[in-house]
């Protein structure tokens, strides 16, 4: 039967701290059945339960695995990841509706590792990091399973996702050389991996000779790694801190980092990553000059998009205007057409009247003349017969 030991903790972050809420990570093991295995789950900052539901999922995984290890182990890794997330979501869902909120406020990362004989499973969700500890004339350790975001550096996937199984890894194989196994927060893992090497940083061998010494306590160890935390950790980030460590100490084990009395870490173990954390804060602070810009031209083109409404507008009643004038004018234009009409038929029937009348007075001066005459001849036969008879 393989011999584990196990020591872990976590510590709240500055900005929980300045803000007075609870730390969200939480770590959790257990022994059963020759079965040992260490979980750690970082809740969702902007889910308001997610330390409750990092608490459940620690649990229910560890007891999941310490009762089912051979079973699972057979299944496939898909298997393995569909087994275990729905037994996660059955318990975080009956926490939802006692509580009466959401799934989505229970959300939270998820990291274990699962040690029975000579065999191992090991799983993750989210960021944060895995790594494994190997003896090969000394103690290495490596990365298994590197952290995982999402589109953006503080975005990462979480067991209430809805497309968490497709971001659910799972690690299983023979130990062989391994010894051991430590699970750290993204808090954690901005201390003790150096980003700029790709490298894990001398302190995780530390850790892992404090747990490899079989004379130190449990409980000393597990302080150690808090008053670490709190004195080292938090001066480096602003996120919440945590750490689950798994030693196998079988007799032939032997622990080649040198232990110390007083259990601290020298600042040249850790990962100095504050200038890449200025730097991203510089990025950030940049990208919010940049919103904050686009936030002005979206405003302004606001602006111009309601003058060109209101252009729109005044368009359209112009031409309404115009449209209604247009019709005035045909109108008129139909009257002066028919006004003219009766004026062209009033000269023609005036041409015939005056036509008519030119008639008349030509007859009539012919019946005057002719009148004339008659009375000359009739006054030239009197005056004659007057002055000649």
């Amino acid at each position: 039967m393989t011999k584990c030991r196990v020591a872990g903790g976590y510590v709240t972050g500055k900005s929980h701290i300045e803000k007075k809420t609870p730390c969200q990570d939480r770590t959790y093991s257990k022994t059963h059945n020759g079965i040992t295995v260490i979980t750690l789950a970082d809740g969702a900052g902007s889910c308001k339960n997610s330390d409750t539901g990092a608490e459940i999922v620690t649990k229910v995984v560890a007891d999941l695995i310490c009762n089912n290890f051979t079973f699972l182990f057979k299944k496939t890794k898909e298997e393995i990841s569909k087994n275990i997330l729905n037994e996660i979501l059955k318990h975080l869902g009956a926490k939802s509706k006692k509580l009466n909120v959401k799934l989505k406020d229970l959300s939270s990362t998820l990291l274990f590792a699962g040690v029975k004989g000579n065999q191992y499973i090991a799983g993750h969700i989210g960021d944060g990091l895995i790594g494994y500890y190997f003896n090969d004339s000394e103690t290495h350790v490596k990365t298994l399973s590197e952290p995982e975001n999402g589109e953006y550096a503080n975005e990462t996937f979480f067991t209430t996702s809805n497309d968490a199984i497709k971001h659910f890894r799972i690690y299983k194989d023979k130990l062989d050389k391994i010894t051991g196994f430590i699970l750290m927060s993204d808090g954690s893992y901005d201390c003790l991996f150096d980003k700029s090497k790709n490298v894990l940083k001398g302190a995780n061998n530390t850790f892992y000779s404090w747990l490899g010494d079989i004379s130190n306590p449990t409980e000393k160890i597990e302080q150690a790694l808090i008053d670490n935390m709190k004195e080292q950790f938090i001066t480096r980030t602003h996120d919440d801190c945590s750490i689950n460590l798994l030693a196998i100490t079988d007799e032939e084990f032997i622990t080649t980092e040198p232990v110390f009395e007083e259990m601290k870490i020298d600042a040249n173990q850790l990962a100095n990553n504050t200038q890449n954390i200025e730097n991203l804060q510089k990025v950030v602070s940049e990208i919010k000059n940049e919103l904050s810009n686009l936030e002005s031209i979206k405003s302004d083109v606001s602006k111009i998009s309601k003058t060109q409404k209101d252009f729109a507008k005044i368009t359209t009643d112009l031409k309404k205007d115009l449209d209604s004038q247009q019709k005035n004018i045909d109108k008129i234009k139909s009257k002066l057409t028919n006004k003219t009409s009766q004026i062209d038929n009033g000269s023609n029937e005036l041409t015939t009247i005056i036509g008519d009348f030119e008639k008349w007075k030509r007859k009539t001066n012919i019946i005057i003349w002719g009148l004339i005459t008659v009375v000359g001849v009739f006054l030239f036969a009197l005056i004659k017969l007057i002055f000649f008879s």
